[in-house]
């Protein structure tokens, strides 16, 4: 929680987009990421999806 709003970890988010910018080489933007988090009994659950740099970066909430 931020400002009373649920964020990501900016330093997991940053993180998946150095592995998608350093296989994406040629910059076409056909490679995506994806966090996955554990499901949890919190009443927060991500699903947010983002374009950097032409490439999407997704974290989801992974259900069993």
């Amino acid at each position: 929680m931020q400002y009373d709003k649920a964020t990501l970890h900016s330093g997991n988010v940053y993180q998946i987009f150095a592995y998608v910018k350093n296989q994406d080489a040629s910059g076409n933007g056909k490679v995506s990421g994806m966090l996955l988090y554990a499901k949890t009994d919190g009443q927060i659950t991500p699903d947010y999806s983002y374009m950097m740099s032409g490439n999407k970066i997704s974290a989801n909430i992974m259900l069993s």
